[in-house]
């Protein structure tokens, strides 16, 4: 228990975790969950959060989460973009150190999948239809639907080990998806003409 608290601590003093999260600006994504979930963890990160913002509901949960950004004072934390074509999300899958989707009720989702196909370990709910593909501390972490705790242990869990996950992703071609569905998910997303 010594050794693990003192890695942490390490860990958080010393490292500027980067995380992403994708998805549409929509209540279900749980952006705000992830956000209020970061201020419990006393850690240096950078959260981008990625949307789509092309109609009224997108607007208006956009609006919501920048609010809630501007009020706490998180500005210098995180930031939001919006309508980045697909082409253009690649350098935000590299820059990240994991990739986190908090979303609740969500049949699967594509961009887990993207994260994984980067090389990137993932963190989705036990109620996402990826978490077939998850396997705990092996590419990412699976936490309880809209469980904040839960969440919170998972994302510190990941701090602790998401450079050994991501070169064992690097590495092992076959540890979350064969080597031809990789290249079928990367040639999906060169052909995909749509803004997310």
């Amino acid at each position: 228990p010594f050794l693990l608290k003192m890695k942490k601590q390490i860990i958080l003093k010393t490292k500027y975790i980067k995380i992403l999260t994708v998805g549409k600006f929509q209540e279900r994504k749980n952006f705000l969950f992830l956000i209020k979930v970061l201020e419990k963890i006393k850690i240096n990160y950078k959260l981008i959060i990625i949307g789509e913002k092309t109609v009224n509901d997108h607007n208006f949960t956009f609006k919501n989460i920048k609010k809630y950004i501007d009020k706490k004072k998180l500005n210098n934390k995180i930031d939001i973009k919006f309508n980045i074509h697909h082409n253009k999300i690649k350098r935000y899958y590299n820059w990240c150190d994991f990739f986190v989707l908090p979303s609740t009720k969500e049949p699967a989702s594509i961009s887990p999948l993207e994260a994984l196909s980067y090389r990137k370990a993932v963190i989705c709910s036990d109620n996402n239809g990826v978490r077939y593909y998850i396997k705990d501390s092996i590419n990412g972490y699976i936490f309880k639907d809209n469980n904040s705790k839960s969440l919170k242990n998972k994302i510190l869990k990941m701090i602790l080990n998401y450079k050994k996950i991501n070169l064992r992703l690097r590495v092992n071609k076959d540890i979350f998806l064969n080597e031809n569905l990789l290249k079928k998910i990367n040639k999906k997303q060169n052909e995909f003409k749509y803004h997310i």
